[in-house]
């Protein structure tokens, strides 16, 4: 589920192109779902729970949760979040262009100040979950400019939609920054996932 509609409709086509077919695909905002008497083992939300009325969604999800089931909040480094030229660079031509495209409402208001305040993981426990912990790992990468590019595409400040007409400007003035730092078209980086996991109380 995601409320881009855009972003969906680009999951089915490649869930269909690799033949997965036990997928429900929902346009909507997590906050509005309603999954009448269904019940589920997992709820995953995906670098997204920032922007979410935390406290809406983390009460719902409680319900929407077996007993012993869990919630996790995955969560990923962008590919500009590090120290390298390349990093840098990219890093920005997104503020740039967040700027250009007029984006920068899509950020949530004092974001890191709201998150710091109440950390997820207070906001999961007043919810009613236990807090099992958070887990991370690193992946080496090596990205290329076409997967920049669509990096890009997939955050919500820099979609195709928010782009419109000038999203092959955008993605030639990365490109031409880019390969002027590194022609190989290889840009390495040790990618940080991560995952915070909560279990809804067995019942008394």
């Amino acid at each position: 589920m995601d409320q881009e509609s855009g972003f969906v409709d680009l999951a089915r086509v490649k869930a269909e192109r690799l033949r997965v077919s036990n997928v429900r695909w929902i346009a909507q905002r997590a906050e509005d779902l309603d999954v009448g008497a269904a019940r589920f083992d997992l709820v995953c939300i995906g670098n997204a729970f920032h922007r979410l009325p935390r406290r809406v969604v983390a009460g719902r999800a409680y319900q929407w949760l077996t007993p012993t089931s869990c919630i996790a909040l995955l969560w990923s480094g962008a590919p500009w979040a590090g120290q390298a030229q390349w990093q840098r660079t990219m890093a920005a031509l997104v503020q740039r262009w967040i700027a250009r495209a007029g984006a920068e409402d899509r950020i949530p208001a004092h974001l890191d100040a709201t998150i710091e305040k109440t950390p997820h993981r207070e906001v999961l426990i007043d919810a009613g979950f236990e807090v099992i912990g958070k887990f991370e790992f690193l992946t080496p990468h090596v990205w290329t400019i076409e997967a920049l590019v669509g990096f890009a595409y997939s955050t919500s400040v820099l979609s195709r939609e928010v782009l419109g007409a000038r999203t092959p400007e955008f993605a030639e003035e990365l490109r031409g920054e880019l390969l002027a730092l590194e022609p190989s078209n290889r840009f390495e980086q040790d990618i940080s996932s991560a995952y915070d996991l909560a279990r809804r109380p067995a019942m008394t």
